[in-house]
């Protein structure tokens, strides 16, 4: 009688072309290889604890305060900023959307808050300084030593002291930032967007080309949203108080900029911004800005207006970000990671994921 033991079923056993013809028909009945995902996971270092000290305070002028006034231009096929409201079209026909999202608009007009920039700064400057999760669902496993820094905290993270927590007012802030102009809309049809089923640590997206769907017929599992097309510009402003040179270099790794081999300041990565990221959306440039700052010549006394365009603003900035380096706030090795992957060209997925 034949061995029944496992691995010893010899007469039962198919030729190893049968077990080869077997996986390509089950890769026939799989369909495809499934697209790959346009997320960029930055892995959160639980043995390297996040450096923490007293936050800074505004009992008197010190350092740098002042403003940048500064624009971004979107280079992605489309931004879009969600407003929470829907329009209604009751005259659409079978062909065209009679309901989609609109954008955010202030008093009327097409905006992009300035929460949404600083949100977007933010988690980059979180992640490069190796700061705190200051936003994370009770389902995600953050590392206890990297969990959101308490109210009533006296030592806080870098984030938590420049960009501010609960119960503590930060350093840098951005206005809302209008168009340039005359925005151009258009109401686009994309996949549904579901909430993501995977933590490996702090997830960025990357994906730079939208895979237009062929008609904006009404379907299952999609959704219309109101988007501004590449191209767009809106201006805005960011202020800061009492921040050091080497402070307001992160912020500008922040906006994507860093310093060539050449010493030239250029956009290493461009951030992403806003709505509909899984789908392509969002990737916006900032650009070269002037520089407002009030130098203190005395504690005791009023600062001084100073104005920084052109070249001396473009030399300002390089100055901050060498001393980012120097100081010793900046993650290489996540950064250049950011950089990396950010900057690749990709289309997101076509279908439902």
């Amino acid at each position: 009688m034949p061995s029944l033991l496992p691995g010893r079923c010899s007469r039962f056993r198919k030729p190893e072309g049968d077990s080869t013809m077997s996986q390509e028909r089950r890769e026939r009945r799989a369909g495809p290889a499934p697209e790959a995902k346009p997320f960029v996971w930055i892995p959160i270092p639980a043995q390297q604890v996040p450096r923490k000290a007293a936050a800074v305070g505004f009992e008197k002028f010190r350092n740098l305060t002042g403003r940048l006034n500064v624009s971004f231009v979107v280079e992605s096929d489309y931004l879009y900023i969600g407003s929470g409201a829907f329009e209604f079209d009751p005259s659409a026909g079978s062909d065209r959307p009679d309901i989609w999202y609109t954008f955010y608009r202030r008093s009327g007009q097409i905006c992009v808050p300035g929460t949404s920039l600083k949100g977007s700064v933010r988690s980059i400057v979180e992640a490069i300084t190796n700061s705190c999760v200051s936003q994370a669902a009770n389902s995600e496993d953050v590392p206890n030593t990297h969990t959101r820094c308490p109210e009533d905290a006296k030592q806080v993270c870098f984030c938590c002291s420049l960009f501010g927590r609960t119960g503590w007012r930060g350093r840098v802030h951005f206005a809302d930032a209008l168009p340039e102009g005359i925005p151009q809309l258009e109401v686009v049809k994309i996949n549904d967007l579901w909430p993501p089923r995977k933590y490996e640590g702090r997830k960025f997206y990357s994906g730079t080309r939208v895979q237009r769907l062929g008609d904006k017929v009404p379907a299952k599992n999609h959704r219309f949203v109101e988007a501004v097309i590449k191209g767009s510009k809106f201006r805005t402003s960011i202020f800061f108080e009492n921040v050091a040179e080497e402070e307001l270099g992160v912020v500008f790794h922040g906006l994507g900029w860093d310093v060539d081999a050449n010493g030239q300041l250029v956009s290493a990565m461009m951030p992403k911004v806003g709505g509909a990221k899984p789908r392509c959306f969002g990737r916006v440039r900032w650009t070269l800005p002037t520089i407002h700052l009030w130098q203190v010549q005395n504690a005791k006394l009023m600062p001084r207006p100073t104005e920084y365009s052109a070249q001396d603003a473009l030399r300002f900035i390089i100055n901050c970000l060498d001393k980012c380096k120097k100081a010793n706030l900046l993650i290489a090795q996540t950064w250049n990671t950011l950089v990396q992957q950010l900057r690749t060209e990709s289309q997101c997925p076509r279908g439902l994921y």
